[in-house]
């Protein structure tokens, strides 16, 4: 049972971090202003977050710190758009990486004329800590999120090519 629930963890998850990067992808229509999204996991700080701030690529954001300290004053008045904070403790955690971060690393920068910013080739994982059971979200240049499973189906995602 601890297995399967982990699992539909991992699912839920990786779900509500691609929407994120759909909502921010979008947000920069509606606002048209340039936004960013922040990404951790931050093993000290004992959960995996992703921040979604107005102002692109501003490396004074930490999404592991109470809502209303996300940005520092160095960020120039970023405003928080939305926030998603996972506990160690739920056994579930992301990273990102990418082939080019730009200005910042594990910061992917949106804007109205041309999606993402600078960043290359960038890849969320979504791991269960325990089974490690794992989903990947690819973001291509255009900022379109899409959810692959690294083992083969699961929650029915395709399997990751």
């Amino acid at each position: 049972m601890a297995d399967f629930i982990e699992r539909r963890r991992v699912v839920a998850v990786a779900g509500e971090v691609s929407n994120i990067i759909a909502f921010a992808k979008a947000e920069t229509n509606v606002i048209a202003r340039a936004v960013s999204v922040h990404m951790e996991n931050g093993a000290s700080k004992q959960l995996s977050c992703i921040a979604v701030v107005t102002q692109a690529n501003v490396p004074n954001c930490k999404c592991y710190n109470p809502p209303s300290q996300i940005c520092t004053a160095a960020a120039g008045g970023s405003k928080l758009l939305r926030l998603f904070q996972v506990p160690y403790a739920d056994g579930v955690e992301f990273s990102a990486r990418a082939t080019n971060w730009g200005p910042a690393h594990e910061v992917m920068g949106f804007n109205r004329a041309n999606r993402l910013q600078a960043e290359k080739d960038v890849q969320i994982s979504v791991k269960g800590r325990r089974t490690g059971v794992e989903l990947r979200i690819d973001i291509n240049e255009a900022g379109r999120a899409t959810v692959c499973s690294k083992v083969g189906r699961l929650g029915g995602y395709p399997t990751c090519v």
